[in-house]
């Protein structure tokens, strides 16, 4: 049979837009056609549009190209190269993909469906059907006859061929928000689709699998799902984190587009620092561990003491409103140290924050930075404890030792891990190399918990005397200003030992390019007396991740939240705040929100603790 120019030599694939043949060009080369099954005026329009977008989209950006395009009177087709390497389908059905395989192809696939979002068009009918190998063996995207313009996060911008309300995709491949109306999707619903199926590469089953498609949609209406590690447990956390995350029911919890889950499919890096990696290098030399001389004992890196006296004289000078009531929730002890609450637990001392308002994030763009930090918005907040210090090495050995904890780095059997800088560094250190799991596993043993974000930002950055909102933890003035040492921060020792790396504060030596111990820069302090909220390790909050919850909390009652916790399990991303000596000079704001996946682990990455006041 002939088809113009092309003798038909046999179906490949059949579909509700057409049916797929392979035929030969007058030429001799082997292509593949889309014949279109109908030649309405419906058909034809979306033939129509299918042409207009995979003109737009090349081998190059990683689709299957068009060779031409055919209205004629046997009917409207569509030419493209034959790929002789099956469809990803083929393989699936073969058994599990290696991880690293998987891993290398759901970047390619990601990258380019980045490249068709960069271009407005978002592909609706992903799948692994849709996923060609060329005869090297590299995946190519096909099938555009469902794909459409969008505008931002919705609103098409191609002609309008839907139905509201009508299903446009494939069950198990489609998230929610396409089940309702598959006219106003954008790119989330690809990035939905890409991680249905790279979750089905690794477990072999399809994450919203059913015996009919209804049983399907009723799986993706509830969002669950079995956990990734639990049919395949040698899946590496960081990698199930990011495909679970690209198959969340809530849009907004999912990457944005294909571009952000291409970056999230990279494995974690800055686990080990440049600073890190000198570190150990020079302790093994046994040089000075690239620091300056410590400063001076400073009176709180002590370990706490409790007081005698039921209530010293420091309690009783406090003002009623700066002071919890006595008696101390269980499990607490009045400290010697004026405004100091001992955890009986573990050891870590505590300062107590009154209940209040503060206005949380920002209102205005900064260049530069994203825009999860807007808008700025009113929290209330009840009385908590915060950790006065960073948890340090010594404290986190001690636990471990208790616990038999594993961290999520030695689970992984990586390298670094805490105990290579505890070969190096003191105890009085901040711990480090530790995930968000590991932090909430202290607290738990400790009786303790993470500080939620509104409750760190607050007691870093909110001046209740003044009524203002501070830059940095000690005020608005920029490092370097002066001689006064206000935290450890990217500075000319961190330049010295690792040249190039930053936009380090110039004509500021804190005498540290890493960590330094904690407490060791009493001038640093925040309003209510923590000391490091800005600098030395970046802090895990309690809060996982949804780069809208500001917005979100915009919208409660009065415009006013209380207590806010970003905690739906759906949001796998996790937040560490108050920067490190290894940020950027805007990281270290104390507005600054930096989200990771779940399971990362960074050596300028460490955490505080907290507690409720009743």
């Amino acid at each position: 049979m002939k088809l113009g120019v092309y003798e038909l030599e046999g179906e490949i694939g059949r579909g509700g837009m057409g049916v797929v043949y392979r035929a030969r060009s007058g030429s001799g080369e082997t292509v593949a056609i889309k014949l279109l099954a109908k030649n309405d005026r419906e058909s034809l329009a979306r033939f129509d549009r299918e042409r207009r977008l995979q003109t737009q989209l090349s081998e190059t950006d990683g689709f299957v190209p068009l060779l031409d395009a055919v209205s004629s009177p046997q009917g409207a087709y569509l030419v493209m190269p034959f790929l002789p390497g099956g469809t990803l389908r083929a393989r699936i059905e073969k058994g599990p993909l290696g991880i690293e395989e998987t891993i290398a192809l759901g970047r390619t696939l990601a990258r380019a469906l980045g490249r068709a979002h960069a271009l407005g068009i978002v592909h609706r009918d992903f799948k692994p059907e849709n996923v060609l190998f060329d005869a090297a063996g590299r995946p190519l995207v096909a099938d555009l006859g469902l794909s459409k313009h969008f505008e931002s996060e919705g609103a098409g911008r191609s002609v309008l061929l839907s139905k509201t309300g009508e299903v446009r995709g494939t069950a198990g491949y489609m998230p929610y928000e396409q089940l309702a109306d598959a006219r106003s999707v954008g790119p989330r619903a690809d990035v939905f689709a890409l991680g249905a199926v790279l979750y089905e590469c690794l477990a072999g089953v399809a994450a919203f699998g059913g015996n009919a498609p209804i049983e399907v949609f009723g799986r993706v209406d509830t969002g669950r799902f079995e956990p990734l590690r639990r049919l395949r447990p040698e899946v590496p956390r960081w990698v199930a984190s990011a495909i679970e995350r690209a198959i969340a029911r809530d849009a907004r919890a999912r990457f944005a587009d294909g571009a952000s889950f291409e970056k999230a499919l990279e494995a974690p890096r800055r686990s080990w620092t440049p600073a890190l990696a000198l570190l150990v290098v020079a302790a093994a030399a046994g040089a000075a561990l690239l620091r300056s001389p410590p400063p001076a004992p400073v009176e709180v890196v002590r370990k706490a003491a409790v007081v005698t006296d039921p209530v010293p004289e420091w309690y009783r000078r406090l003002a009623a409103a700066d002071k919890p009531p006595l008696p101390l929730p269980s499990g607490l002890s009045l400290g010697a140290g004026t405004g100091e609450y001992v955890n009986d637990r573990d050891g870590s001392v505590l300062v107590f924050v009154p209940a209040g308002v503060f206005p949380m994030g920002r209102s205005e763009k900064v260049d530069g930075r994203m825009n999860n930090e807007l808008p700025a918005h009113e929290v209330e907040l009840s009385a908590y404890f915060l950790g006065k210090l960073e948890l340090t090495l010594g404290q986190f050995a001690a636990f471990v030792g208790s616990a038999s904890h594993v961290t999520t780095a030695e689970a992984a059997h990586a390298s670094p891990t805490w105990r290579t800088l505890a070969d190096v560094l003191s105890p009085t250190h901040p711990v480090s190399l530790v995930s968000w799991d590991d932090a909430r596993a202290y607290c738990k043993w400790a009786g303790l918990r993470l500080p939620t974000e509104a409750e760190w930002e607050r007691a870093a950055s909110w001046d209740a005397k003044r009524r203002r909102k501070l830059r940095y933890a000690w005020g608005d003035e920029e490092p370097g200003t002066s001689q006064r040492r206000l935290g450890n921060l990217p500075d000319e020792s961190l330049h010295r030992a690792v040249p190039g790396t930053l936009d380090w504060f110039r004509g500021y030596d804190d005498g540290f390019a890493h960590s330094a111990p904690v407490g060791s820069f009493p001038d640093g302090a925040s309003p209510v007396g923590a000391l490091d909220m800005t600098g030395n390790v970046s802090e895990w909050v309690e809060d996982r991740y949804d780069e809208q919850f500001y917005l979100v909390c915009t919208f409660a009652p009065g415009g006013r939240t209380k207590d806010p916790l970003c905690s739906e399990e759906a949001w796998t991303g996790r937040i560490a705040r108050g920067g490190s000596f290894f940020n950027y000079r805007s990281e270290l704001w104390t507005v600054a929100r930096n989200h990771f996946s779940n399971g990362e682990y960074y050596d300028n990455v460490g955490f505080r603790v907290a507690r409720a006041a009743r």
